[in-house]
């Protein structure tokens, strides 16, 4: 269940309330010019905002810079006296934010403050139901860091499928009531995959996702990140199944999973039994050279498998009487298809063509033989009258 959203404020501006979260360890040397921009930036389009510094464990002067910031800055300090990893410094701040809207941003701003600006833009049309990503199009970084970017981007991108083109950006953008009531109380990564967990829950809470291009500064040199990536690979399957997991309960391919099974089960059957009264027939008579009794042979096998079809496929794969007539047509087409295939094959100059042109068509047989078998499935079960329900009153009147 999605949370109760926060109401608008109507306090000074119809412009939404803006949340700011800053994540420091050891930033020292950026925290105080963050901050500043921070401000600058959305004071000049009339949004007094509310900036959350969360100090994760710092053993610098991280601490006593944002003390040193002017009293009318009205900057808000957490501090942590243990590092507990940049999502939990996120979160805790998220945790305290009171603004319509809630973002956080990187310390060293590799990602300019201006960027807030078009991002909460996007989410102003409705602030209760939309999370903004900056999604880095433009990098001026060293090579390295941008193949190792792009590479987990792309991982990232295929595996989820969250219709975001970057999730690992420092700079996002929440609804209030999203941001401090659910995502404190129901993300459990710490580490470089907060931001993927963010954005499921997002998904899960029915959320828009909006995206907007931003491009990344050189400000300091960093790691390329390998080990970080293969550490979180583990994580990264967690999520891929939680987030396919229900898509696939619901797809048409997993209702169809055990209907396919049960084809090709009865498939398997109807060639042993093909196959067994071929030999059979063989056993009790040697046709030798006859060759009109070594096809008479091969079409009673194939009548007797595709009787035993007919009956396990109503009984069994499809659970309903297939019309007679219907069978036939499908099982002679996708006969006629097999020998197609395998005539195509043997004519072509590829290797072992006969035998790649028999594996094509038996394919494509089987399916065009599963479909039919359905539709004709399908169609009886349709015309079958349905029983007619009794209320309990006119059951007691009967």
């Amino acid at each position: 269940m999605r949370g109760i959203p926060a109401p608008r404020s109507a306090v000074g501006s119809s412009r939404p309330r803006v949340s700011v979260v800053i994540p420091a360890r050891n930033e020292a040397a950026f925290i105080r010019p963050c901050i500043a921009s921070v401000r600058r930036v959305l004071l000049g389009v009339g949004i007094r905002p509310e900036i959350i510094v969360v100090d994760d464990g710092s053993t610098d002067g991280t601490a006593a810079a944002v003390r040193h910031c002017p009293a009318d800055w009205g900057v808000r300090l957490v501090r942590r006296t243990k590092a507990g990893g940049k999502g939990a410094a996120v979160l805790d701040g998220f945790s305290r934010a009171t603004g319509e809207l809630v973002a956080f941003i990187d310390a060293d701003l590799e990602l300019p403050a201006a960027d807030l600006l078009p991002m909460i833009e996007r989410a102003e049309d409705d602030p209760n139901l939309t999370c903004v990503v900056a999604a880095r199009a433009r990098d001026s970084r060293r090579l390295g860091e941008r193949v190792s970017s792009t590479v987990a981007r792309r991982l990232i991108r295929a595996v989820l499928r969250l219709g975001v083109s970057d999730t690992q950006a420092g700079l996002k953008l929440f609804p209030g009531w999203f941001a401090r009531e659910v995502l404190p109380r129901t993300v459990r990564e710490r580490g470089w995959l907060f931001d993927i967990e963010m954005l499921l829950l997002a998904k899960e809470h029915r959320l828009r996702l909006a995206e907007v291009p931003v491009e990344v500064r050189a400000v300091r040199p960093r790691s390329a990140g390998a080990g970080a990536m293969l550490r979180a690979v583990p994580a990264l399957l967690r999520y891929a199944a939680r987030r396919w997991r229900p898509l696939w309960a619901k797809s048409a391919v997993r209702r169809s999973l055990p209907r396919a099974l049960r084809f090709l089960a009865v498939g398997l059957t109807n060639t042993a039994v093909d196959l067994l009264t071929f030999l059979g027939l063989l056993a009790l008579r040697p046709p030798g050279r006859d060759v009109l009794l070594a096809a008479a042979y091969a079409v009673v096998a194939w009548g007797i498998a595709s009787l035993s079809g007919y009956l396990l496929h109503s009984k069994v794969t499809f659970r309903a009487r297939l019309p007679v007539v219907g069978f036939y047509l499908v099982t002679g087409t996708a006969v006629g298809l097999q020998a197609l295939c395998t005539v195509i094959g043997t004519g072509s100059a590829m290797p072992h063509g006969p035998l790649l042109g028999k594996a094509v068509g038996m394919g494509l047989s089987g399916l065009v033989s599963f479909l039919g078998y359905g539709a004709l499935a399908r169609r009886r079960a349709q015309r079958q009258p349905r029983p007619l329900k009794l209320s309990p009153a006119a059951t007691d009147e009967a």
